[in-house]
């Protein structure tokens, strides 16, 4: 009986940090791709003590931490496996597939906006840095996606630590430069409560998993 009771109590304390080390210390993520011929890329997730790595070189190499410590590591083949093409299913007349439709993106805007105000409240942007030269192989599309980039670049503009570059291509499809990004959030508990919330409305979850009908 004694021994039960202490493991209860253990547990309730364990629960109990867990859930002030959620509100207390900050998650920080950064991250780096970088192609020019070939692509690298290098990305962490740090949480007080734990931390998640990954780089690739020749082959993938995932790590996690404790105090800096590894005690996990895997390394990746370097190889692709061939997956076969699955048979084309035939979609029953009435389903929904694809983009969601006017009233579903509606409805998942009003539905976001929680979640979305809790994660810019607890977001900090260390640095970001972008610099690429793009091109879709078509101007028409290549000057519509350089549009759009210049819109977010003037939005974000009075940030100093974002630094934000594109160099369009109209001649030819390409992408290749350099990204890298450092941020923080601050407060992970009310990320975590206010998705909680967004995944518990039934239709969300419909839309999450493809079922038609979310919407009426």
């Amino acid at each position: 009986m004694n021994f039960l009771f202490a493991l209860v109590v253990l547990v309730a304390i364990v629960c109990v940090a867990v859930i002030v080390a959620l509100y207390v210390l900050r998650i920080e993520i950064r991250g780096s791709l970088k192609r020019c011929g070939t692509t690298t890329v290098t990305g962490s997730v740090r949480w007080g003590a734990l931390a998640a790595e990954y780089r690739t070189e020749e082959a993938g190499i995932f790590r996690v931490l404790i105090f800096n410590h590894p005690v996990y590591r895997r390394l990746g083949t370097g190889e692709k496996e061939e997956e076969a093409a699955p048979p084309e299913e035939k979609q029953p007349p009435g389903e929904k597939k694809g983009l969601p439709s006017p009233d579903e993106a509606l409805f998942l805007l009003r539905i976001l906006k929680e979640p979305a105000t809790a994660l810019l409240r607890s977001l900090s942007v260390r640095d970001l840095f972008c610099d690429v030269r793009f091109g879709t192989g078509e101007a028409c599309t290549t000057g519509l996606v350089y549009g759009y980039f210049w819109a977010i670049k003037g939005i974000l503009s009075p940030l100093g630590q974002v630094r934000l570059c594109m160099d369009p291509d109209f001649s030819r499809p390409v992408c290749e430069g350099r990204l890298s990004v450092a941020i923080g959030i601050e407060r992970p508990l009310l990320v975590l409560v206010a998705t909680g919330k967004l995944l518990a409305v039934p239709e969300v979850r419909a839309m999450l998993w493809n079922r038609p009908g979310a919407v009426s």
